[in-house]
């Protein structure tokens, strides 16, 4: 019998080089050091993986020949694994010394919490600053249902926003550096073909997979929480691209997936007498959002036309969720009233 480590810390990675060895020293220097690292490389084509073998030997490694995603690459790690906690992290980060004692510790003490991430705070990679600009504390729904990172661009000092809770509930978390209890994830998985499952759903290729899983973990009963005694430092790469044809294409397709995936998320996870009960505000965010796409990113439209496509997918995961919830409409309600 093998002894299997406590953690996986699930790691995906495309171009990202210059910041692995930053990113893999933090992991070296982790207070909590019962954890393996796997890592799917999306094609690559720097030294992303001669600096993983380079700064931290034991990795294990997936090199694919195409980018499969976020979804489909994080989904082939949990299967891969066998630990019964999971973290999942993005490529442009570091963490704090004590980000996976204090996370692991909140997670053991609680078993009705699905998952916890830390603080997110703004890395200027290039200055090679951290700084005090919150990044994300926290997924924040509102009633049109807009999803935002929580306090982001506010400063973490800031007396209005400081929080002195060592943990804080939210709806849900950025995946950017997530922590999640593998037996939460076997409770929302979802149906695929020939009896298979996915975790995070694959349909979405990459964006809004965190907000499908907090929603489906809160429809399941589970909790969310920050814990505010550590912090991760995250450069938010793609969202800072300068504007060369290619980047202004590149956000372009995010633009389009970000859209689809939000309808995806909506009509997969929503209570109908809550859709309801909150249609105007809904519908009167959406026609804005229709306007200015119509003005300014035509392109955008299209995920509407691939949402439409995915629609007998989604209704039977939609079914699916149904069929497995643990909570109420006025539960769900809470979080945006």
């Amino acid at each position: 019998m093998t002894n299997r480590p406590k953690l996986t810390i699930s790691l995906l990675t495309w171009n990202g080089a210059h910041y692995l060895p930053l990113l893999l020293k933090s992991l070296t220097e982790q207070t909590f050091q019962d954890w393996e690292l796997l890592v799917l490389d999306n094609a690559s084509d720097d030294e992303s993986i001669a600096t993983i073998k380079e700064h931290y030997p034991p990795a294990k490694v997936i090199q694919q020949k195409m980018n499969l995603g976020f979804a489909k690459g994080h989904n082939l790690i949990i299967n891969w694994s066998k630990s019964d906690y999971i973290l999942f992290l993005n490529q442009d980060l570091m963490l704090a010394p004590n980000y996976l004692e204090d996370a692991m510790a909140f997670l053991e003490k609680n078993p009705n919490v699905a998952s916890v991430s830390g603080k997110l705070l703004y890395w200027d990679f290039e200055q090679s600053n951290t700084t005090k600009i919150i990044d994300s504390f926290g997924l924040k729904m509102h009633r049109n249902r807009k999803v935002i990172d929580w306090q982001q661009g506010k400063k973490d000092y800031d007396p209005a926003v400081k929080l002195d809770q060592d943990a804080v509930e939210v709806f849900g978390l950025s995946a950017t550096a997530l922590l999640v209890r593998r037996a939460a994830l076997e409770v929302v998985k979802l149906p695929k073909n020939n009896n298979q499952f996915e975790y995070f759903d694959e349909d979405f290729f990459s964006y809004k997979e965190d907000i499908d899983l907090a929603w489906r973990f809160r429809l399941a009963g589970y909790e969310n929480w920050l814990v505010t005694s550590t912090v991760a430092y995250h450069h938010r790469s793609v969202s800072k691209l300068k504007a060369t044809r290619a980047d202004r294409q590149s956000r372009g397709i995010a633009n389009k997936l970000s859209y689809r995936n939000h309808l995806a998320t909506l009509y997969k996870n929503s209570f109908a007498s809550n859709i309801w009960r909150d249609l105007f505000y809904i519908l009167w965010y959406e026609f804005k959002k229709i306007i200015y796409f119509i003005i300014f990113e035509r392109k955008t439209l299209k995920g509407f036309k691939e949402f439409l496509k995915l629609k007998n997918k989604l209704k039977k995961k939609r079914k699916y969720i149904k069929k497995n919830r643990k909570t109420n409409p006025e539960d769900i309600r809470n979080w945006w009233k």
